[in-house]
């Protein structure tokens, strides 16, 4: 079993490599959801309620264990959820926000809750 945090947090990535696989992701948090639907559709099983993070937050960091086995519908289907809220607003997430550091840490305290 594996740890894998998908990421577009700098902040993340540097915390967390070496404990994760992370894949860290230069890019919006639509692209970071559609990552994450593929590594649920591939056996992943996400390790926070993504729902329960504002919607707004440019930052994204989504961790999964990872063991080979059968998709996690209930992932998949909160992943489905979020990327419904965000359908239409790419140009909202196109640019890094001016409190960048603290939507960064903002981000990255559900991750040390679960990662450790």
């Amino acid at each position: 079993m594996k740890r894998v945090i998908i990421t577009n947090n700098k902040k993340v990535k540097e915390a967390f490599e070496g404990k994760a696989e992370v894949k860290y992701i230069n890019s919006t948090a639509i692209d970071i959801f559609e990552e994450a639907r593929e590594l649920a559709k591939s056996g992943g099983k996400m390790l926070v309620d993504p729902t329960r993070m504002p919607v707004k937050n440019y930052y994204r960091s989504i961790p999964f264990l990872v063991d080979g086995g059968a998709p996690s519908e209930r992932s998949i289907d909160l992943i489905e959820s979020c990327l419904g809220k965000l359908e239409g607003k790419k140009e909202g997430f196109a640019k890094e926000p001016v409190l960048a550091g603290l939507q960064q840490n903002k981000d990255m305290e559900p991750i040390k809750k679960v990662m450790g």
